[in-house]
């Protein structure tokens, strides 16, 4: 009882010293640093940073990755965290090529995650068959392209007759399936058709989206953040209208902002255990933008080999990092990140 009384104590002093947006602020603040057990966050989990594709703007081309699969030890340890919104096994690489994502899956939905979730390039078919049946609720597949010339160009290493199959029998399973495309200056033209491909295919969900990330000349040839999309959106959402396709569409051409929804929401663990905010920081690699290029912004907080999940939450420097976005200031390492976005 003390204690409560304490609490609303000390909450009307902090009210009257500084008014209401000061004690919205100030209980904004505390809510970053408060041990995340009240918490529940998303976890971007990667099960591995292997990829089975050569993806022509994927920042995997401008680093050395190692060929890295997450351990069941360490999926038990993610699992340790107290209170998990979501977990999403993705990352930069096909998290399908992990010889036990089967077991990953099942691990994570027998300790009561309520929902798991994938993305996927799509090739692994019989992997994905059998995380749904233990238990996956859904799979966003990548797939940039109308037509089979565009999309084995992006997807380089892909086949466009085994991925539509692919996608057809995935979405007979009767779970959830979306369609992720990258729009590009290479692609942008065929969406109309890609909607249509894929209404064919039985596929009821598709989201639109930009380069979040750019690195090396392809992706800064490939950008449309500064081009007038709004006449091609408006065509994609009518045809998808006709189909019965929800689409999505990503807040494409805004400018940056000075808040990003990740840091306080979520956390990212690379296949060795490296936690970082986001997948974007989660491994070694340089970005570019109108400004110029970036040094490597690999930001971690700790591993989940020596350390707790909560732990590293708890780090200083993390919760520091958390308070400069609450406080609108941008950590350089963000700074060249199209995806922080109003």
């Amino acid at each position: 009882m003390m204690r409560v009384r304490t609490i609303v104590e000390r909450t009307a002093a902090t009210y009257r010293m500084r008014g209401f947006w000061g004690f919205v602020k100030a209980a904004l603040i505390y809510s970053l640093r408060k041990p995340q057990s009240e918490h529940a966050i998303n976890l971007i989990v990667e099960p591995t940073s292997t990829c089975n594709l050569g993806c022509r703007m994927c920042p995997r081309r401008e680093y050395n990755a190692e060929n890295v699969y997450m351990s069941m030890e360490l999926v038990n340890k993610v699992l340790q965290y107290p209170h998990i919104g979501t977990i999403e096994l993705s990352g930069w690489g096909e998290p399908f090529l992990h010889p036990q994502i089967a077991k990953i899956v099942e691990t994570v939905k027998r300790r009561g995650i309520s929902r798991v979730v994938a993305t996927s390039n799509g090739t692994m078919l019989e992997r994905m068959l059998k995380a749904y049946e233990v238990g996956l609720d859904h799979i966003s597949v990548s797939f940039d392209g109308g037509t089979k010339r565009t999309y084995e160009s992006i997807r380089a290493g892909a086949n466009w007759e085994t991925m539509i199959n692919n996608l057809s029998v995935l979405g007979k399973v009767g779970k959830s399936l979306q369609v992720n495309v990258t729009l590009m200056k290479e692609n942008k033209d065929e969406i109309i058709q890609l909607i249509r491909v894929m209404a064919n295919t039985g596929i009821m969900q598709i989201r639109l989206r930009n380069l979040d990330l750019i690195t090396g000349e392809y992706n800064s040839s490939q950008s449309l953040y500064h081009a007038n999309l709004s006449d091609m959106i408006d065509s994609a959402k009518e045809a998808a209208r006709d189909y019965g396709i929800s689409l999505s569409v990503d807040k494409i051409n805004q400018n940056k902002s000075t808040s990003c929804r990740i840091p306080s929401r979520t956390m990212y663990i690379s296949a060795a255990g490296e936690v970082s905010p986001c997948c974007a920081l989660g491994h070694h690699i340089s970005f570019e933008d109108e400004n110029g290029k970036t040094d490597d912004i690999y930001t971690t907080f700790g591993n989940l080999q020596s350390r707790t999940l909560l732990e590293i939450w708890n780090d200083p420097r993390y919760i520091e990092f958390r308070e400069k976005w609450s406080r609108g200031e941008v950590p350089v390492c963000c700074e060249h990140c199209y995806y922080r976005r109003d």
